[in-house]
């Protein structure tokens, strides 16, 4: 399938960077229940919802319908079609884990990371969406998303 994206497309970017960093707070989660508790693997989940938002899709039905019609979320999903219930359920159960994660790649991005991200946004959009995903408006509106990352409340 890496054949049917362009070269540098945003979903080869989010693929990568979600290889790169560390889930283990995601995994945390299924630890005691062992692999039988976790309906799909944490990181195939964290790309379809990063890359659902920053392509503007919040939906979790949304996002479900475009793992059988977008290549890009079928590149991301692996061949995974995880049903709206089970993407609303992760992204409840993980939020906070999201937002950390989320704030930290949109920072990547900004500091000239990735010119595939940085030309779908600008930074009042990327304000925006990390806004709905971890807080309110005039919380992101304090932070420096190129600086230090925001307090934990």
């Amino acid at each position: 399938m890496r054949e049917w994206l362009p070269e540098g497309h945003l979903a080869y970017y989010i693929n990568d960077t979600v290889d790169s960093v560390d889930l283990q707070a995601f995994h945390a989660r299924y630890a005691g229940g062992g692999s039988r508790t976790q309906p799909f693997h944490p990181a195939m989940m964290v790309k379809m919802l990063v890359y659902g938002y920053a392509t503007g899709c919040f939906s979790s039905r949304k996002l479900a319908r475009k793992r059988h019609e977008d290549v890009a979320f079928r590149l991301l999903g692996a061949g995974n079609f995880p049903a709206h219930r089970t993407l609303s359920n992760f992204r409840a159960f993980h939020l906070n884990e999201l937002s950390v994660l989320f704030v930290q790649a949109v920072r990547l991005a900004l500091r000239g990371a990735s010119e595939a991200l940085q030309s779908c946004f600008d930074k009042a959009f990327i304000k925006l969406l990390v806004g709905r995903l971890v807080a309110t408006n005039e919380q992101v509106a304090e932070w420096d998303l190129v600086a230090a990352p925001p307090e934990k409340s």
